[in-house]
């Protein structure tokens, strides 16, 4: 039985292979694809297996946000380079970025 780390790196896999016909104005930023591509594989594979390694029923919030200082370098929705190396201990080279569209994530108030 597969284990949702292995559905959500699956669904990356594919995500990889995607292309979208745009305006030639418009271009679509997939971290699954381009020069970074086998870090970003990397990165995913040891943030899933960390936190998805099981058969526990699962939300997964798909999004762009930070967008490309974020998502587009970690390959995590909603993550950027210093949030998961502070939360993770997963580093990746030359980006230490912090976007605050990402803190929401570790904001630990909660609205009633």
């Amino acid at each position: 039985m597969k284990t949702v780390v292995d559905k959500i790196l699956e669904f990356n896999e594919w995500l990889a292979h995607v292309s979208f016909d745009l305006p030639e104005s418009y271009a679509v930023r997939n971290p699954f694809q381009g020069e970074n591509r086998d870090q970003i594989r990397e990165i995913t594979k040891l943030f899933y297996q960390k936190y998805y390694a099981d058969n526990k029923k699962r939300f997964l919030t798909l999004g762009s946000s930070p967008a490309r200082g974020g998502t587009a370098v970690t390959g995590i929705p909603f993550e950027d380079a210093a949030h998961l190396y502070q939360a993770t201990g997963i580093q990746i080279e030359h980006f230490r970025i912090n976007r605050s569209s990402s803190d929401f994530l570790y904001n630990k108030k909660v609205i009633q």
